[in-house]
C-alpha cells in the first residue's frame, strides 16, 4: 500500500490528531477480532492490478495494489485478522461494525452550524455598493436596483462591527458588490473605523470579488495597505473580443481583456493570491484553449488558480437550453475541461484538487458569517442579499431569527434520501442551500467536482502508482 493523503482530522470531534501509517511500525496484532466493515464513504478506482483508494469522511487517500484489493473485496462486514485490517480501520477504509456513518457526518455539519466557532475566525461579506461598471448578462443582480452605501449606513455597519466582533477574533473581509473597487471610498471607511474601534490591534485580513478593470496604482497600495488583501477573485468570460462584449463596460475600455490579463500579472507580482475563473456556456465554449492559452504565462505561480465552470441557467425562457450547460451536461464538459486544464500546465498536481471532506459548505448555514448589503441589511447568503424581503435583519437593530434565518438551517438539517445515501455527502454536506431552496431550470446544489472525480482518480493512479514511478 502507498499511502498518499494520511487521515489528520479526526471525524467527530475535528480536533486533529496524528496515526501511524507505516505497517512495520505498527504493533502486532492491533485491532485483531475487532468487528469491522467497509466505510459506506469509499471511493474505489482501479485500472489494471492497482486501485485508488479515498475516503470521502477521512480524506485518506491510497494506493494499493491487487493483492490487497482482493483482500479488500473480500467481505464487507468481518474481524479484523491481520495488520493491514487494522491499518484500513485507522485510515477510515474500515470502520466500526455498529457505527452510524451518516450520523456521524450529520452530527458535524450540525455541530459547525449550531456551535459559536472555536477556532476565533469570522467572515463578513459586505457589498458597499451594488452598482458595477460592467453590465454581464448572466449577472443575478441585474433585476434588482443599484445603490450605494450612504454616510449614515456606512457608520451603522461600523457600528453592528463594533459589537458583532470580539477583539480575539481573526476577521475575514469579502468585499462583494457590483463592482467593489467603484466604492473604495466606503471600504475605507469600514475598515478604518472598525480598526480604530479596536485600537489598530484587530487581526484581519480581505478578499475581493472584482471584475479588474479598475485595479489602479493608488487600489494596488490599497489592497497591500489598509485592506490587508490576500486574495482576489476576478473573471474571463470568453476570448478578447467575446469577453470585451460581455462585459460590456459603461464606459466602453478598450481592450479589456488585455487590461484584464495585464492586472492578473499585477497582483502576482504584489504577491496576492489572485483566481481567475473562467465562465462558460455553449456559445463561447470553443474559446476555452484560445483563453487557456493566455493564460498560461501563469502556469506554476504559486500564487494563481484557474476555476473553469459553467454559466448557471436561471431561467424557463425558450432557447435557454440551448444555450447553458444543463446538469446531465456537467460530466461531458469536465471530460473536455480538465484534460486541458492539465495540458497546458495550469492543473500540476491531480491530488491536490481531489476534494477534502467539508464541516458545513453552506456559508448560510454558519454562525461565524455576516452578509451585509448596501442598504445595512443582514442576510445569510449573498446570492439571496438584495431583495429586502429575504433579510434576517439590519445593521441597526441586529439580526433577527426570523423565517428568512431559520430556513437555511431547517434546509441543512433534512437533506433527503439522495444526499444522504451519497458517498460525496462528506465533501459536500448537501451542497449550495441556495439551489436546494430556489430550484430552477437545469441547475444543480451539487459541488462540482463531484462531476469529475475519475478523472482525477484516473491521473492520480498514472502519476502516484507503479507505473508512474521513476
Amino acid at each position: 500500500m502507498r499511502i498518499l493523503r494520511n487521515q489528520t482530522i479526526s471525524v467527530f470531534d475535528i480536533s486533529k490528531q496524528k496515526f501511524q501509517t507505516n505497517v512495520d511500525e505498527m504493533p502486532s496484532g492491533r485491532h485483531r477480532g475487532r468487528a469491522l466493515k467497509r466505510s459506506h464513504y469509499n471511493y474505489l478506482y482501479q485500472n489494471g492490478e492497482e486501485a485508488l483508494l479515498w475516503n470521502t469522511a477521512s480524506d485518506a487517500c491510497a494506493i494499493i495494489n491487487g493483492e490487497e484489493l482482493r483482500r479488500y473485496q473480500q467481505k464487507k462486514e468481518f474481524l479484523a485478522e491481520t495488520d493491514f485490517d487494522a491499518l484500513l480501520y485507522d485510515l477510515g477504509f474500515y470502520v466500526d461494525a455498529d457505527l452510524d456513518e451518516v450520523f456521524r457526518i450529520d452530527f458535524l455539519r450540525k455541530r459547525h452550524a449550531y456551535a459559536y466557532p472555536e477556532n476565533g475566525h469570522i467572515d463578513v461579506e459586505i457589498l458597499p455598493t451594488q452598482t458595477c461598471n460592467a453590465r454581464c448578462f448572466y449577472c443575478f443582480e441585474q433585476e434588482f436596483a443599484t445603490l450605494t452605501m450612504d454616510d449614515a449606513v456606512t457608520e451603522e455597519v461600523i457600528r453592528y462591527l463594533g459589537t458583532r466582533i470580539q477583539p480575539w477574533q481573526n476577521v475575514g473581509f469579502i468585499w462583494f458588490g457590483g463592482e467593489p473597487l467603484a466604492a473604495a471610498g466606503i471600504i475605507d471607511r469600514i475598515l478604518t473605523g472598525v480598526n480604530d474601534r479596536f485600537h489598530g490591534e484587530l487581526p484581519y485580513t480581505s478578499s475581493v470579488t472584482t471584475n479588474n478593470s479598475l485595479l489602479t496604482d493608488e487600489i494596488l497600495e490599497r489592497f497591500l495597505g489598509l485592506w490587508r488583501v490576500n486574495d482576489v477573485m476576478t473573471t474571463i468570460d470568453g476570448y478578447r473580443e467575446e469577453h470585451d462584449r460581455r462585459k460590456a463596460y459603461v464606459d466602453s475600455t478598450a481592450d479589456a481583456y488585455g487590461r484584464t490579463l495585464q492586472n492578473l500579472s499585477r497582483l502576482l507580482d504584489a504577491g496576492i493570491h489572485t483566481t481567475c475563473r473562467v465562465n462558460l456556456d455553449k456559445d463561447n465554449f470553443a474559446q476555452l484553449d484560445d483563453i487557456l492559452g493566455d493564460l498560461e504565462r501563469f502556469a506554476g505561480h504559486p500564487q494563481f488558480g484557474v476555476q473553469v465552470t459553467t454559466l448557471r441557467n436561471k431561467t424557463s425562457r425558450p432557447g435557454s437550453r440551448e444555450k447553458y450547460f444543463a446538469a446531465e451536461e456537467y460530466p461531458a464538459f469536465y471530460q473536455t475541461v480538465i484534460p486541458k486544464l492539465f495540458s497546458h500546465g495550469l492543473i500540476a498536481d491531480p491530488l491536490a484538487q481531489l476534494p477534502v471532506r467539508d464541516s458545513s459548505n453552506c456559508i448560510a448555514c454558519a454562525p461565524n458569517k455576516i452578509v451585509i448589503n448596501a442598504n445595512g441589511k443582514l442576510f445569510e447568503c449573498v446570492q439571496d442579499s438584495l431583495a429586502d424581503d429575504n433579510s434576517v435583519g439590519d445593521c441597526r437593530d441586529g439580526a433577527r431569527s426570523n423565517y428568512n434565518y431559520t430556513k437555511w438551517y431547517r434546509e441543512m438539517d433534512d437533506l433527503g434520501e439522495t444526499c444522504e445515501t451519497c458517498i460525496y455527502l462528506p465533501c459536500c454536506q448537501g451542497g449550495c442551500k441556495h439551489y436546494r431552496l430556489s430550484p430552477t431550470f437545469d441547475t444543480t446544489p451539487c459541488f462540482r467536482k463531484k462531476f469529475y472525480v475519475e478523472l482525477l482518480a484516473e491521473r492520480i493512479l498514472k502519476t502516484y502508482g507503479t507505473a508512474g514511478r521513476p
